[in-house]
């Protein structure tokens, strides 16, 4: 009777940890932003929590600066976004 309470247990342990696991992955975001409509990295980055992710299309015009407070995201420009500051006397990021 013990080995089959132990065994309930175990399943029930890994069920548990697969909820959370799934829970975990429910709370993230993936947030599209297309700089060539008019979105920008910066506003973007204001509506992101940690694990979301900012999908970056186009040709971002701007300075992207990020707060030391915003933590664990993700800035995915699949290969081809581009970030360009709009003068040449300071840095894109």
């Amino acid at each position: 009777m013990q080995a089959t309470r132990t065994g309930t247990r175990s399943t029930f342990g890994i069920y548990f940890a697969s909820l959370l696991l799934v829970a975990a992955a429910a709370e993230s975001a993936t947030i599209p932003i297309n700089c060539d409509t008019g979105g920008t990295i910066t506003e973007g980055v204001t509506h992101l929590k940690p694990g979301d992710t900012l999908l970056v299309t186009g040709t971002c015009k701007e300075n992207v600066v990020i707060s030391s407070d915003i933590l664990r995201i993700t800035l995915d420009g699949q290969g081809k976004a581009t970030i360009a500051a709009p003068g040449n006397t300071m840095d894109g990021i």
